[in-house]
């Protein structure tokens, strides 16, 4: 088979639109394994391009070893998973958009931003075979939005102090159940991650392992059984704000973990609830080179187009503006 061949069956067995488009995919890979040779022709392995899993190739050209099979990322086609969006980039840091239902940092094998961002840095031309990805803070995997990262060790250290000496602030639109009757208030609580579990839970401030857990809400709207929050963390506790929300009956929709019972965005391949209505919509932070205030706004993902015209307004007002 002559490599124009084997190029049409490798984009057929993808359902690619085009030889033009697979190829184009196939280069982004090939740069980001240091290959930088756009020209590479490669055949589709038949036995995992239909598998649940990521789809892998062979080289059958090209200077790379024949037979070497290479992990296109583009192709993990969980419908839930879209490409990083980078809000804002410099040297020492970057800020991303990150999907609802993408973790940020996972085992081997399992995509996650930290994975994604590693191969689109690999990608580019003159770039270091492992760059350097650092995190000092994260979103839940159903969590979207602004999410800073460390381009180097320096960068993560100050990025580090920060957020130990709480001199980050980190703004989060959420949709909850029920109606807040407050206007605006704060949410003081004691809470402690169950052990075994990837859970956590209220407990009384004697408990030997309770931490203080506290933020700030601003109702937006409410109305249909719903409230539109602005939240304010003033610590960063696991499941923080889905466990404070829902302890008093107001869980995060889609939050089936804490009691939600109500869907948001799309499930997984497996069919689990993966999304929540919950975006981390501003972060504040010191530059880490200059110290200067820095604010990144993330967009809401598509999934926000639901809530009715207004509420979205509201929130766009503070996420864009």
């Amino acid at each position: 088979m002559d490599s124009l061949s084997l190029l049409t069956k490798s984009r057929e067995l993808l359902k690619l639109e085009t030889n033009e488009e697979f190829k184009l995919a196939l280069a982004v890979e090939t740069a980001s394994l240091r290959g930088r040779n756009s020209s590479f022709f490669f055949c589709a392995d038949e036995s995992v391009v239909g598998s649940d899993g990521p789809a892998y190739f062979k080289a059958v050209d090209g200077s790379c070893p024949v037979g070497k099979r290479f992990r296109v990322g583009s192709f993990d086609r969980d419908s839930h998973v879209n490409s990083l969006s980078i809000l804002i980039e410099e040297p020492s840091f970057l800020v991303v958009n990150k999907p609802a239902g993408l973790f940020t940092q996972a085992a081997p094998g399992i995509e996650s931003v930290e994975t994604e961002l590693i191969s689109l840095l690999r990608s580019r031309l003159d770039a270091p075979l492992h760059p350097f990805v650092g995190l000092p803070h994260r979103l839940d995997r159903g969590t979207s939005g602004a999410l800073l990262i460390a381009r180097n060790q320096r960068a993560l250290k100050r990025f580090g102090e920060q957020f130990q000496s709480r001199k980050i602030c980190k703004i989060y639109i959420a949709l909850v159940e029920g109606i807040v009757a407050e206007t605006s208030g704060t949410w003081s609580d004691w809470m402690r991650k169950i052990p075994d579990l990837p859970k956590a839970e209220i407990v009384s401030r004697d408990d030997s392992e309770a931490k203080e857990a506290r933020l700030q809400f601003q109702v937006l709207a409410k109305g249909d059984r719903q409230s539109l929050l602005r939240i304010a963390l003033e610590t960063g506790r696991m499941h923080q704000i889905r466990l404070q929300a829902a302890s008093r009956q107001y869980p995060v929709v889609g939050d089936w973990t804490y009691g939600s019972s109500r869907d948001w965005g799309e499930r997984s391949k497996l069919g689990h609830r993966v999304e929540l209505a919950l975006h981390a919509a501003i972060i504040e932070f010191r530059h880490p080179q200059n110290g200067k205030p820095t604010v990144v706004r993330a967009p809401f993902p598509s999934t926000w187009n639901q809530l009715p015209h207004e509420w979205l307004r509201i929130a766009n007002e503070i996420a864009v503006r």
